[in-house]
């Protein structure tokens, strides 16, 4: 008998298609054979396999609404006992890295002597990545690294292996440091990452952000923009000034605006 007349319907899906880093997305597999062939059946299994840069959550399986202790996770290969098809499956996986993931989910069967592996389905989303910032090219042997990681996290920030910054995250998750790059001279290169670690206890990786030290390079330490306009509650004159940092940009745009005055 074919494989695909013994399955009636299958499904493994996802139930976020975006989630943010060191969340929970939880799994879901059903599977339902056809009457004919149900007493034919043995060994019923579910078989998920777990992207990379992906943690399972331990004692997350559930079935209906219980917990279900018989199963095994090995090399990224989550296998769950099923005693019927009806069992509907759940599990909880955690992202740590940002990016597209794509876990696959089987079942598979013992059927007149034979074992039978069938793909159920493909569950697609995408992570949230962690940010850091670094300027590309600076003269300056301190340099100032910031982003935006979970809330409360401890942040190390390392050049290739070395750790040159030790912070921890605020509430809203943002951080900056300043960092001295590591044997900086002449003109050299520089892998800056920082390694999170959540409340919970993950441990994430950011990407990682080329810094080029030229200590030829001419480059501004601050620009100031002055323009004299009236305010949008009168028309008395006044001169404004902002501010460009470039030694410590803001993560947020600057706005140097101009309100004329036509009278």
């Amino acid at each position: 008998m074919k494989v695909n007349c013994i399955i009636l319907r299958a499904l493994f899906t996802v139930n976020k298609a975006l989630v943010a880093l060191d969340n929970y997305v939880t799994l879901r597999s059903e599977v339902e054979l056809k009457e004919e062939v149900r007493n034919q059946v043995n060994g019923l299994k579910l078989i998920a396999y777990i992207p990379e840069n992906c943690l399972f959550v331990d004692h997350s399986v559930m079935i209906g609404d219980s917990v279900f202790n018989n199963y095994t996770i090995q090399d990224n290969q989550l296998t769950v006992l099923l005693a019927s098809d009806s069992d509907i499956v759940h599990f909880c996986i955690v992202p740590t890295q940002g990016g597209e993931y794509a876990p696959n989910g089987f079942i598979e069967f013992t059927m007149t002597g034979r074992t039978i592996r069938q793909p159920i389905g493909t569950a697609y989303f995408k992570a949230e990545g962690l940010t850091i910032y670094a300027p590309s090219i600076t003269s300056q042997k301190t340099i100032p690294v910031k982003g935006i990681v979970p809330a409360q996290s401890l942040v190390r920030v390392y050049d290739d292996d070395e750790l040159i910054g030790q912070t921890t995250a605020l509430a809203n998750g943002h951080w900056a440091m300043s960092c001295d790059l590591q044997s900086a001279t002449g003109f050299s290169f520089h892998n800056i990452r920082a390694e999170v670690t959540t409340t919970q206890g993950l441990t994430l990786q950011t990407e990682t952000k080329e810094v080029v030290y030229d200590e030829t390079l001419n480059e501004p330490v601050r620009v100031m923009m002055y323009n004299t306009a009236h305010s949008a509650t009168s028309l008395e004159l006044q001169e404004y000034v902002t501010n460009f940092d470039y030694q410590n940009p803001s993560m947020a745009g600057r706005v140097y605006w101009y309100w004329p005055d036509y009278l």
